[in-house]
């Protein structure tokens, strides 16, 4: 087991270099995924009222979209991955041209793997699942996963509310289908993507995602979902058969279930028959045989459920499953099998008949848009915003009176708010003007005092009348990848729980 774990480790460094590499040669501009891909896909950033970080995500409305209701798709990358090298493994981009979907591409956490001195993206998402084989009360559950440490912590909520809030943004700025919100993810964003939608499971119509099981429980308060998962058997990133380290001091250490687990408990939690009453059919992808091994694809389906549970099993895949070749990446093997359609087919069937409505459980202060201005005010609350992103809500609660481009025109007092010559409201909840800059960007925030702001314009100050630095993490500590674990373990666990190196 040792040796097993010390080979994952040294793989996964690998991918994690080359992959964060990739990632930081495109950057995470406002532009990237426009530039990349070629496409129109607008990037917008919140900043937390948790952490102080600047938060941010890339929409994507193909010209079918536009002006009706259409279904939205928020898809998760991996740790040490990014939005605009998701985009180009998988071809959701093009699916959602001819499908006629909204696409959300949400930014992890970037923070410090300590152990090698390495920024990555990740995203924290809560533990605490017992399942077998280790059902034991009080006994061993899963950790937290994937920014923490014993030392530093991203709080599992805060990743789960962004989202959230994310979610919210979109269906107040474009034209969505609020009963077919769905989920997708891969690795790290798989687990995260199993985390809200049992969080959220009256907000999400269906999720579909990749390589990785759920660590955070089911509550009482879930809705059966519709759920496909996507498993190589040759994972030794996110082993399919989970992960347990077996060792005469400690026992047997539960990090994540296995896919069998996994699957058994949404067949429970869905209302299926047991999992010896699951259909399955198996075949064959001869495309992708290995040497003396005849690859298949099993597709199991529950029967009798309250909500489609599906898993498929790549009998010859290992941890990264993409549509498309990826170069510089040891974990990467391209499949055959068409993985997005198969995705997009499971959740487009699935709609919400009374989906609960959108609010957010932790607020995101300060909005800011492409441009750097800064588009929520000191309610909370999301602001009503034009096609443009304007914000049009004030610290009042009540709808801002709009010019015809969105700029605020109404303020805190009551009164017509002093705007600069581009037409953005330069005044704030403390009733007095804001200090702007040339570009009219706000500087001035809900505590009354001047904003430090960077060269784009963007507020870097928050409700605590600090200068935020957007670039540290929570207490300003470096935040590595390991779970509370094992000192004796250290690199091994760090890049298991970096496991998502894809």
């Amino acid at each position: 087991m040792m040796l097993r774990l010390a080979l994952v480790a040294l793989i996964s460094l690998q991918s994690v270099v080359a992959q964060q590499a990739e990632c930081d040669g495109y950057g995470y501009g406002p532009d990237v995924l426009t530039t990349q891909l070629g496409v129109e896909m607008p990037q917008n950033c919140y900043e937390e009222d948790e952490t102080g970080n600047t938060r941010c995500y890339h929409t994507y409305v193909p010209p079918c979209a536009e002006g009706k209701p259409s279904p939205l798709l928020m898809i998760l990358h991996g740790s040490q991955s990014c939005p605009v090298v998701n985009a180009n493994e998988n071809g959701w981009i093009q699916k959602a041209q001819e499908e006629c979907f909204v696409i959300v591409y949400p930014l992890g956490n970037m923070v410090q793997l300590s152990s090698f001195e390495l920024e990555m993206n990740c995203w924290e998402v809560p533990g605490g699942l017992n399942l077998p084989p280790a059902p034991i009360p009080d006994g061993p559950v899963a950790d937290p996963c994937c920014c923490s440490t014993e030392e530093t912590s991203v709080p599992g909520s805060v990743d789960l509310d962004f989202l959230h809030k994310v979610i919210e943004s979109v269906v107040m700025e474009e034209m969505v289908d609020v009963s077919r919100i769905y989920l997708s993810g891969h690795s790290n964003g798989c687990i995260l993507a199993h985390a809200y939608l049992r969080t959220y499971s009256d907000i999400v119509a269906a999720m579909s995602c990749t390589a990785a099981p759920a660590i955070t429980p089911i509550p009482d308060s879930y809705n059966p979902t519709p759920q496909l998962s996507i498993r190589g058997q040759l994972d030794e990133i996110v082993a399919y058969d989970g992960l347990f380290i077996d060792d005469l001091l400690f026992g047997e250490f539960f990090i994540f279930p296995s896919a069998e687990a996994c699957f058994e408990e949404y067949l429970e939690a869905n209302g299926c028959q047991g999992p010896e009453d699951a259909d399955s059919t198996t075949v064959a992808v001869p495309e992708m045989d290995l040497p003396g091994v005849t690859a298949t694809m099993e597709h199991r389906k529950g029967r009798g459920c309250a909500a489609d549970t599906e898993l498929v099993i790549l009998n010859t895949a290992g941890h990264a499953i993409v549509n498309n070749d990826v170069e510089d990446n040891p974990l990467a093997a391209t499949t055959t099998v068409d993985i997005t359609s198969l995705m997009w087919d499971f959740v487009a069937r699935q709609s919400r008949s009374e989906p609960a409505p959108l609010t957010t459980t932790a607020a995101l202060t300060a909005t800011v848009d492409a441009g750097g201005n800064e588009t929520d005010t000191a309610d909370g609350e999301p602001d009503m915003a034009d096609a443009g992103g304007n914000g049009a809500d004030t610290a009042d609660s009540e709808p801002d009176m709009a010019e015809a481009g969105g700029n605020e025109t109404d303020t805190a007092d009551g009164e017509p708010g002093m705007a600069d010559a581009g037409g953005n409201g330069a005044d704030t909840a403390d009733g007095e003007p804001d200090m702007a800059e040339a570009g009219g960007n706000a500087t001035d925030t809900a505590d009354g005092e001047p904003t430090a702001a960077n060269a784009g314009g963007n507020g870097a100050d928050t409700a605590d009348s600090e200068p935020s630095n957007s670039s540290d993490n929570t207490e300003g500590e470096s935040i590595g990848v390991v779970g509370a674990g094992l000192n004796a373990l250290v690199l091994s666990l760090a890049l298991l729980c970096s496991f998502l190196a894809y």
